[in-house]
């Protein structure tokens, strides 16, 4: 028994002309020939033009047209701008895979700072200033990887910015990777300080050097909070916390040393050359200066 379907009055006259379309245009379409081979060039069409987008967006992506990377785009943004070893897991995109690296970086930066405080490990120090050089570019805001920073050090060189940047060289790719992975470090800085189920307890930050420690309590601030749609914080106020300590005379730096020149120096030398530094080359430029941090003998 066929169902009769029941229509209000007022939708009638609407139902009864989609039905007349039906029966005047779509069946006899559908009784032609030639019909299933004109569907099918038509779906043939759509996959090419699906595609040809596709390939688009991929090319502007690779130029430094958006924020989009491809997984080999981020492994090679992985090893050339945090300086990661191969196959390591930060190297594979994911939010879970980034937040899980930055607490392992803060765990090993504790670890490290208390270890070479007590006795000089060859090896140790060369891995620390690493990590504080990445701490810098990820954890401070947009003041410590601007573009000309950017560009002073992996756009120096054309085999690097061609990696980075595409064809073109166009290094807003790594610019706007950057100022992302800078807001979700801090907003999780400020979430394992204030959540309801504190990550980072109060006793393991007060065996940070003070400059550390007064970086971590600006990021525990609600000031350091950004949101999704707002702008990435500048780090302003953290950038003036470590320059307060070169410029009142505490470190082997010259007083007169632009933050820009500094900043460059250690990503250029921890980063991007990470293979060639040594245990001093930290204490040289000055990174352990900059933050507090000392060896033992």
């Amino acid at each position: 028994m066929v169902p009769q379907w029941k229509v209000s009055p007022q939708h009638r006259p609407r139902v009864q002309k989609y039905v007349d379309r039906i029966r005047r245009v779509l069946l006899p379409q559908r009784a032609h020939p030639r019909y299933k081979r004109i569907q099918r060039q038509r779906h043939q069409l759509h996959r090419q033009r699906w595609r040809n987008t596709r390939s688009e967006h991929r090319t502007r992506s690779r130029d430094g047209h958006n924020c989009h990377m491809t997984s080999a785009q981020y492994r090679t943004f992985g090893s050339k701008v945090y300086a990661l070893i191969p196959h390591a897991y930060p190297l594979r995109r994911g939010d879970a895979r980034f937040v899980n690296f930055l607490l392992d970086e803060f765990i090993a930066m504790v670890n490290l700072i208390c270890v070479c405080r007590g006795s000089n490990i060859p090896g140790n120090g060369a891995a620390l200033a690493t990590i504080m050089a990445r701490f810098l570019l990820m954890c401070i805001g947009t003041d410590a990887h601007t573009y000309a920073i950017i560009a002073d050090v992996w756009g120096a060189d054309d085999n690097t910015r061609h990696l980075l940047g595409g064809e073109r060289g166009d290094l807003q790719l790594v610019y706007r990777r950057l100022t992302t992975n800078s807001k979700v470090a801090t907003n999780f800085h400020h979430i394992w300080f204030n959540g309801p189920k504190r990550v980072i307890s109060e006793e393991t930050v007060n065996r940070l050097p003070s400059i550390m420690q007064s970086i971590f309590a600006y990021n525990q601030s609600h000031d350091a909070v950004t949101f999704v749609r707002d702008p990435a914080s500048t780090g302003t106020e953290k950038v003036k916390i470590i320059m307060t300590n070169v410029q009142n005379g505490n470190t082997t730096i010259p007083p007169d040393t632009a933050f820009h020149a500094l900043a460059a120096r250690w990503y250029h030398e921890h980063l991007l050359n990470n293979d060639d530094a040594t245990d001093d080359t930290g204490v040289d430029n000055g990174i352990f200066d900059a933050f507090g941090i000392t060896f033992g003998h």
